[in-house]
């Protein structure tokens, strides 16, 4: 490999996960806004007085959603990333120390390319392992909770009409 290349191989793989990041959070907020609206629609059936049992399973359907999508956008301390290493990518990790700490601590990993090699890796792990997991599952179970819900809600619905 060429000088830097095995930087810019690792900065890529570390893009994709951010970028898979976003791209679970743009889902997580999506799922949420469509879920506030349904219920939105849902709860003026119930002030009308107009409730069915379609509509209750909907409303529910869409409630576990926002939950979940929640969930999704900031996971419950317990998956939170306590006791693992941290890289000098990690916020605290640059918001602890002085500036000049900080820039010292830079100038003795990027002395060393094994070391540097090492910080992406350990950056790559604890945000696959500890960030993009769990939004992944909460994200879509969301989606499949509210996909659900408003398949059965409809056949009861249908079924009730009929």
């Amino acid at each position: 490999m060429f000088p830097g290349d095995k930087i810019r191989f690792l900065t890529d793989i570390l893009r994709k996960q951010i970028d898979l990041r976003n791209q679970l959070e743009t889902r997580a907020n999506v799922t949420m806004g469509f879920s506030a609206t349904i219920v939105a629609f849902a709860l003026n059936y119930f002030i009308q007085g107009k409730e069915t049992i379609g509509s209750s399973i909907i409303l529910f359907a869409a409630m576990l959603a926002i939950i979940s999508s929640l969930l999704s956008l900031k996971p419950p301390k317990l998956f939170s990333r306590k006791g693992q290493k941290q890289s000098v990518f990690y916020h605290t990790a640059i918001s602890s120390v002085s500036p000049e700490k900080y820039i010292s601590s830079l100038q003795k990993i990027t002395s060393n390319e094994k070391t540097v090699i090492e910080q992406y890796g350990l950056e790559i792990y604890n945000l696959t392992k500890h960030s993009i997991h769990y939004k992944k599952f909460f994200a879509h179970i969301a989606i499949q909770i509210l996909v659900v819900g408003l398949i059965v809600g409809t056949i009861v619905t249908i079924v009730q009409w009929v």
